[in-house]
């Protein structure tokens, strides 16, 4: 005679979430759902509205499109048994988890941070290159004459593009793009102030780097350090050498005096318009002293954001010989 087996239990009809190493993990109507689930009935259901008639050829419909294929592209793992269950979850592409890597709940952290200081780096820089409001401009000149507040046009311009920059190093969690980034929010408050009265993008700043600062602990990749070979001379070599090469460029194409030269190609590198006028083949010559500048300050980003690298010459002979005396004595102590 058979035992009658345990009863079986009903599925769950309602929605519920599962925690797993690999991620949180979404129940609905007895089954589980994935990221790509939801990708293709976003699809469907625009396939629906489009021969209903209710959508057109419009930005919204599009950025729904790209968000369906997205979820799709982002979950590819989990379409087939094979790779299945394979990769950790992630607001990017979903990647099989690092040995060494713990999962925590602030994992999207670093991603939506890079995102947001990017944002607010174009914010701060579209607002240094376009002119204050009226009102505001008027009430600043009655604190500070109008050479201060070019003066602070130009640096904030200058801390947008590196804070720009560094947006990428705090989505792949480097420590010194974090502290950097913190102190150019800070500075960005101070100077959106004295520049424009933008209170606004100063509010902004300043909450975003009290955020940056609060999260803190999920910035953990350590980076070379800052020596005398790296940070007092290749970083003010490389910042000197697009200075002078932009110099040079400038001083070819326009006639004029040292000090007319020095100022252009200053108002150049920091995408302002200088004192000098340049026509037919130089008409783009803002353009050429400007990529010259970025791409001076995209090596400095890379030279101070570097992570630890691995060492470039292997062990002398006096350390193998004491990890092979290491080797052959294991074992034969308490501590083994």
């Amino acid at each position: 005679m058979n035992r009658p087996g345990p009863p079986r239990q009903r599925p769950r009809l309602r929605p519920w979430l599962e925690r797993h190493p690999l991620g949180p993990r979404v129940f609905f109507l007895g089954r589980r759902w994935h990221d790509w689930h939801l990708g293709l009935l976003v699809l469907l259901a625009l396939a629906a509205a489009a021969l209903a008639g209710a959508v057109g050829d419009s930005y919204p419909t599009w950025i729904a499109i790209a968000v369906g294929v997205w979820l799709i592209t982002k979950d590819w793992r989990d379409l087939t048994s094979r790779h299945r269950d394979t990769a950790s979850w992630r607001l990017g592409l979903h990647r099989p988890p690092l040995p060494l890597r713990r999962l925590s709940r602030a994992e999207p952290m670093p991603l939506l941070v890079g995102v947001g200081v990017g944002g607010f780096a174009l914010v701060n820089l579209l607002s240094a290159l376009t002119p204050n409001i009226r009102w505001r401009g008027r009430l600043l000149l009655h604190i500070e004459p109008l050479p201060e507040l070019h003066v602070f046009h130009a640096l904030a311009i200058l801390a947008s593009l590196s804070l720009l920059l560094s947006a990428y190093y705090l989505y792949r969690r480097r420590l010194r793009a974090l502290q950097l980034a913190v102190a150019l929010l800070c500075a960005l408050g101070l100077f959106n102030l004295l520049k424009g009265l933008d209170f606004e993008e100063a509010t902004g700043d300043l909450v975003l780097a009290a955020l940056l600062f609060a999260g803190r602990r999920s910035f953990y990749v350590r980076h070379d350090p800052l020596g005398r070979r790296s940070a007092l001379l290749r970083i003010p070599l490389v910042a000197a050498g697009g200075f002078v090469a932009s110099l040079v460029i400038v001083a070819i194409a326009a006639s004029a005096s040292l000090a007319t030269d020095l100022r252009e190609t200053w108002d150049l590198l920091l995408w302002q318009q200088g004192p000098l006028r340049f026509h037919e083949e130089t008409g783009r010559m803002d353009l050429a002293v400007g990529l010259i500048g970025l791409g001076a300050l995209g090596l400095i980003a890379y030279l101070l954001f570097r992570p630890l690298a691995a060492p470039r010459s292997l062990p002398d002979a006096e350390l193998r010989s004491a990890a092979t005396d290491l080797v052959r004595r294991h074992g034969s102590d308490t501590l083994a």
